[in-house]
């Protein structure tokens, strides 16, 4: 049971599931707006709240904007109800001729052809968006109450790059295609404002493929070393402790896909993105940069920068061994040097390792390593195709990295865990299929929550209880098409005769 969504947005509106609303509180700052603070201690892997999206879209075209099946949106009559009131169709269309330069009155443009335009316009740019945004512009023209609400709820929004969004506004206008979804009294500054709050603060829809308005957890406060995680199913949000909260303090996110980039890049995005100097303990010195790691001369331990001091300071971890300055600037010279040409090849990686300056958990090396390993096992679909030993020795350096480097509870430890147990699937090794799927599953249950209430940490349970014995039963785990099933079965049929 849900909060009604279309109640009136004020300071302290929550839109969560009513039995777990009494986990948390709004609370406005002088300095940060609204943040959602913890009324009581909460532990790691408790669910703290569901939420419905309050507007969402596909990024999938076969997926209808209004109603999410997989049919053409131009011939749903819910489409065409809920999209009534925008000037898409009439006098106020024209269109030119398909061969001919003239415009043709009481034309109509499709819906494929307005929300193919809109994501082009540069600062939306994702079909994802478009679809959020045209569905504002609906519920604006719905009714002088549905209006009310909706600018209730974006004039609590926190926006990010509003100058940048009124451009995009104004390009909306001046498109002969476009300028009809705007309704009568929508100004550029309104519409920019819409476009600024979606862009800042969308989550994304996993499992559809899309992105969601969520008016409760875009409050959350950002950190690039959170304290909760958030997993959707469908339209549904789920926000879950990824660690101890004590009552009173606040709930973070990691906004960005920046879980393995140095802090220097973070920073940049961050600011880029949403308009604000990150000051979280990753970024202001108090948890080491692991991604740039450096070899200590000393103990082959990590190297690990200090922001917060200038000049930056190196100092080990391990055995608290601190860089010369001239060792330093080598050192920072040889990382810049392999940032300007980074490694493609295992070799290449093999010879910077040779070097004994830059560790493999290096973020330089990790995304080699990475891309590497992903190439690989998206190209074989057996034992026999795989370059076993390579391939394996590939994923438990990148597994080595991945847990050297990323906070203890960390949602892409998930991912990678699962893909590492596909591949042992794929090279014929069950029981570390299922040694891995089962990792995966107990990292869910600290960072997504309990089987009873999410849908991803269920499927990973049963995965653990009962891991894929061959390559096409693991392809109907994961719903891959019907003719790779075939051809995979098939092959297997073959190599049993």
């Amino acid at each position: 049971m849900y909060v009604n969504i279309y109640s009136y947005v004020n300071k302290y509106t929550l839109y969560i599931s009513v039995m777990m609303s009494s986990n948390v509180k709004v609370e406005c700052t002088d300095d940060k707006g609204r943040i959602l603070v913890a009324t009581k201690s909460l532990s790691a892997g408790q669910v703290i709240f569901q939420e419905e999206a309050y507007v969402f879209g596909s990024w999938h075209k076969f997926r209808c904007l209004v109603c999410d099946e997989a049919h053409d949106p131009d011939t749903c009559t819910r489409v065409e109800e809920s999209f009534a009131n925008l000037r898409i169709s009439g006098d106020d269309c024209t269109r030119n001729s398909v061969g001919s330069g003239s415009a043709q009155k009481k034309s109509k443009y499709t819906y494929s052809e307005i929300e193919d335009a809109l994501s082009e316009i540069e600062g939306i740019d994702e079909l994802d968006r478009a679809r959020t945004l045209l569905k504002c512009l609906r519920i604006y023209s719905t009714s002088e109450d549905e209006k009310d609400r909706l600018l209730s709820v974006f004039e609590e929004l926190t926006t990010a790059n509003l100058d940048k969004c009124m451009s995009c506004a104004a390009q909306i206008r001046e498109n002969d295609m476009l300028a009809g979804i705007i309704p009568p009294g929508v100004a550029d500054t309104l519409l920019g404002k819409l476009i600024s709050g979606l862009n800042t603060n969308c989550h994304t829809l996993e499992d559809i493929g899309g992105s969601g308005l969520f008016l409760s957890a875009c409050i959350c406060e950002h950190s690039c070393v959170p304290n909760c995680n958030f997993s959707t199913n469908r339209t549904t949000l789920t926000l879950t402790a990824v660690r101890p909260i004590k009552e009173g303090e606040s709930l973070t996110l990691d906004y960005g896909e920046n879980y393995y980039r140095p802090t220097e890049e973070r920073l940049i995005d961050l600011q880029d993105s949403y308009g604000f100097v990150c000051t979280c303990p990753a970024c202001n010195g108090e948890v080491p940069d692991k991604s740039r790691a450096f070899e200590c001369p000393k103990s082959s331990e990590h190297l690990a920068q200090k922001h917060t001091v200038f000049p930056p300071q190196w100092k080990c971890i391990g055995c608290g061994h601190q860089l010369a300055k001239e060792v330093q600037e080598r050192y920072e010279q040889i990382e810049a040097r392999h940032k300007e040409d980074p490694p493609e090849s295992l070799e290449e990686v093999k010879n910077i390792l040779e070097e004994k300056i830059l560790k493999k958990e290096h973020y330089l090396l990790f995304d080699c390593l990475d891309a590497i390993a992903h190439q690989i096992a998206s190209e074989c679909v057996s034992a026999q195709d795989c370059i076993e030993q390579e391939l394996e020795l590939l994923w438990i350096a990148i597994i080595e990295c991945i847990e050297a480097t990323l906070p203890e509870f960390h949602f892409n430890k998930i991912i990678y865990y699962e893909q590492f147990a596909q591949i042992y699937v794929k090279l014929g090794d069950l029981d570390k299929a299922k040694e891995f799927f089962t990792k995966a599953y107990e990292m869910a249950e600290r960072v997504v929550g309990k089987s009873e209430l999410c849908p991803t940490t269920k499927d990973l349970e049963s995965l653990a209880a009962n891991p894929p014995k061959t390559v096409a039963e693991l392809m109907r785990k994961y719903q891959n098409t019907s003719k790779e099933i075939e051809e995979q079965l098939k092959f297997e049929e073959s190599l049993q005769s």
